[in-house]
């Protein structure tokens, strides 16, 4: 019996929203790339956890007020994001975020989860389920220099 609950506590944990590798995602790069592309919007926010041992689900993140980017900045971030060859398979590792950006697309809008600890990210349509994971090694020094030039305040 022991054995079973210890089993099922692991597949909570590996299934939990914090991981960066739920396993529920197609991880569709793809799709993600196209939704930056065309998107009519793009905000970007801090994020933080709680505190670090806090391991409970994306809902418990603290975000600074989202920052609504100008057309240069959109396209500045297009470009840092747009190439598929830019992201790799991460790190498995739990997500802690530092950084969101939000793309918009009439009614929906796709949230990205940047941690710049692992080097991951998770993409994911509010409302729906997570659409990608993996890691931005490769681009990592870019989007940190793009997310200093934004002016963003501490999360809440």
């Amino acid at each position: 019996m022991r054995f079973l609950l210890l089993l099922f506590s692991v597949g909570l944990l590996i299934s939990s929203p914090t991981t960066a590798y739920s396993g529920n995602a197609t991880n569709d790069i793809p799709d993600m790339i196209s939704f930056i592309t065309t998107c009519t919007s793009i905000s970007v926010a801090r994020v933080r956890n709680p505190n670090s041992s806090d391991t409970s689900a994306k809902s418990s993140y603290h975000y600074s007020d989202f920052y609504e980017l100008d057309r240069i900045q959109m396209s500045n971030v297009r470009s840092i994001l747009s190439d598929s060859s830019s992201y790799d398979s991460g790190s498995k590792c739990i997500l802690m975020p530092g950084y969101a950006i939000r793309f918009s697309k009439g009614k929906q809008t796709m949230e990205v989860l940047y941690c710049f600890g692992c080097k991951d990210f998770i993409a994911t349509v509010i409302g729906k389920e997570e659409i990608a994971h993996g890691g931005f090694r490769s681009i990592a020094g870019n989007l940190i220099q793009f997310f200093g030039t934004i002016p963003l305040g501490e999360p809440k």
